[in-house]
């Protein structure tokens, strides 16, 4: 069966969008902090956009990080988030001079990275060069599992309630 990379996005982005993460103001972003709503994954900001620009003589201005404009995030699916009452667990954290990095499990996880852009209000998904992959987890299993956690978190709730009829609820038209 091939990859539904479409659904896998949707999937994907169902999680962004459940969480805080386009409505925490810039300064209070932390690289790393898992901001989910959701135990069973992971959602981490990873950065700012690049900014280039030019200055008034017309050079070409780079800046690694400058555009607050453009959020870089991460969601991190484990091969255990399907699981009742599964929670993502910690990763081990490496600390460098320049920051810290946390060390990837890819026998045991999955990341796809998302954008937020604040001027359109949208996320781009990437999952251009998320591999299918082969061995213990790939796309395909991830796909899995996001299907279970969208039957978990969002199936009651994408149906419409029935309306009551009219005169009948909350309170009677009628003296008993």
């Amino acid at each position: 069966m091939a990859m539904d990379w479409s659904r896998f996005g949707e999937l994907v982005e169902k999680h962004f969008d459940c969480s805080d993460a386009a409505f925490i103001h810039p300064d209070d972003l932390v690289i790393g902090e898992n901001i989910s709503p959701f135990p069973e994954v992971k959602l981490t900001f990873e950065g700012f956009g690049d900014l280039e620009t030019e200055n008034e003589d017309g050079e070409y201005i780079y800046e690694e990080g400058g555009n607050q404009d453009m959020r870089s995030f991460a969601l991190f699916i484990h091969k255990n988030s399907h699981k009742e009452n599964f929670e993502f667990p910690e990763h081990e954290v490496a600390a460098f001079t320049f920051g810290s990095m946390i060390y990837h499990r890819p026998k045991e996880e999955l990341h796809v990275y998302g954008w937020w852009d604040v001027q359109d209000e949208s996320w781009y998904v990437v999952t251009e060069g998320v591999s299918p992959g082969k061995g213990e987890m790939t796309a395909k299993r991830a796909l899995k599992i996001l299907e279970v956690l969208d039957k978990r978190y969002w199936s009651e709730t994408d149906e419409t309630e029935p309306l009551p009829e009219p005169g009948v609820w909350p309170f009677p038209t009628e003296r008993p």
